[in-house]
């Protein structure tokens, strides 16, 4: 055999390797897509690939909760309550807050969509709801100035213009029920 002869055999090797990848690749990619891939599938081999479709639930499977309806369901009063204790209990936030400096202890806070039955702390005092009347360009006053709260996930922008600071909290109901902070960003402005 040839160098020549050698080389194509090579080259077909790799090329048969290539070609056995790809296949695989628009397989995976077909399976995902649920659409014809090539002219050469027919309509029929497309439906054979796709999911089957689920029956109508129950009335004892509609009465049930299941794991992804939370999400749509909207925050109770409590939900709030416990999701915006773990905001404010966040460090990044306190160290912000300045808490420390005459005036700014106990922690105020104020939102439109902060309830004012709250009963939340900061450290060991009790966080006062003030009304959105009060400046918070003069007064160190946290507001909270979006919530988009659902009965599994939350996130909360607030800003403390006393200190020009704002931020955002993503919390999250684990599977124990109990709050936790995802994730928070605090800057300057």
């Amino acid at each position: 055999m040839t160098t020549y002869e050698r080389n194509e055999v090579v080259k077909r090797g790799v090329m048969g390797v290539l070609g056995i990848s790809l296949v695989a690749v628009a397989t995976a990619c077909a399976g995902m897509n649920h659409e014809p891939q090539s002219p050469e599938e027919t309509p029929s081999e497309a439906l054979a690939t796709e999911e089957p479709q689920p029956s109508e639930p129950t009335s004892e499977e509609q009465s049930a909760e299941s794991p992804d309806q939370g999400a749509t369901q909207s925050a109770s009063s409590e939900d709030l309550q416990q999701a915006l204790q773990v905001v404010i209990q966040d460090e990044a936030l306190l160290s912000e807050l300045k808490l420390g400096e005459p005036g700014r202890f106990p922690l105020k806070i104020s939102g439109s969509e902060v309830e004012s039955g709250l009963k939340l702390q900061a450290h060991t005092e009790a966080v006062e709801v003030v009304g959105q009347q009060v400046d918070a360009k003069t007064n160190p006053v946290l507001v909270f100035t979006e919530i988009d709260l659902n009965a599994k996930q939350g996130t909360f922008k607030y800003r403390y213009e006393i200190e020009g600071v704002r931020g955002t909290s993503h919390v999250f109901k684990n599977e124990a029920g109990v709050w936790e902070l995802q994730s928070s960003r605090v800057t300057g402005y």
